[in-house]
């Protein structure tokens, strides 16, 4: 009896083997990246900003990111970011908006990073996430008593270089009410290149939304961010910049 119970056992393993999944058929895990959400590459911030940089990513490959996914740093230059963020799950072909929060250096020039997606286990995968970054001075803003026309130049009347826009920062005292449970203030930037002459737009480009200068008047719910995308448009060219503001960066911390 031993030995039939032996003989039929060993007579199955082809059939097991045959069953088993080869290497070729194992499931690969990939990540694209889709676009730049915040912070488009060579955008103006001014020295010591605080910003979000996020990306929008593709799962390009054949199954799930798995639970423990993270964003790892892994070159260049860090602007205060942590090592690592954690990424949710994500479906194959599904797209995730990925966000880290940064500080440009006190120091002007152009600073860049390389970023990548890591399992728990520490195995990357997918495209690297980069970021560039140019810091430039602090764009000096004008009365919010006295608009700027919107045929005012702000640079060289002759076109030197394409058109480009810094990102909005915070300028002044902001305010707070607790009563209505609001918080806000002003964002101003400023316009470079181009032909010279600008217009400003808010939250998209229809005539509706013209701004009399290259500031804003922001507001929004107590203890929550507030982002937006501003438009700069001169001649036939058109760029954008999207602020991001919490309130701790008006000094409101409780």
């Amino acid at each position: 009896m031993r030995q039939r119970i032996t003989t039929l056992f060993f007579s199955r393993l082809p059939d097991m083997a045959q069953r088993l999944p080869s290497a070729s058929f194992r499931a690969a895990l990939d990540a694209t990246l889709d676009r730049h959400v915040t912070v488009w590459p060579g955008s103006y911030l001014t020295p010591g900003q605080s910003f979000q940089k996020t990306w929008r990513v593709l799962n390009s490959g054949d199954c799930a990111w798995p639970p423990g996914t993270v964003l790892v740093f892994v070159d260049g230059d860090q602007l205060t970011a942590p090592d690592q963020v954690e990424v949710e799950p994500l479906a194959p072909g599904e797209t995730l908006d990925i966000s880290v929060n940064m500080r440009a250096p006190s120091a002007n020039g152009s600073y860049a990073a390389t970023w990548q997606l890591q399992t728990a286990n520490g195995e990357a995968f997918g495209e690297e996430m980069p970021i560039s970054i140019n810091v430039g001075p602090t764009p000096t803003p004008r009365s919010s008593a006295t608009p700027l026309p919107t045929n005012t130049p702000l640079a060289t009347a002759t076109p030197a270089e394409p058109l480009n826009m810094s990102v909005p920062i915070v300028w002044g005292p902001c305010w707070r009410d607790p009563n209505a449970g609001t918080w806000g203030g002003t964002l101003v930037w400023s316009a470079f290149g181009g032909t010279g002459v600008y217009e400003f737009y808010y939250p998209e480009i229809i005539p509706a939304n013209l701004l009399p200068g290259p500031s804003y008047n922001f507001s929004g719910q107590v203890d929550k961010p507030w982002s937006g995308r501003f438009w700069t448009v001169s001649g036939g060219a058109q760029v954008f910049a999207d602020a991001y503001v919490r309130p701790e960066d008006c000094g409101f911390n409780d």
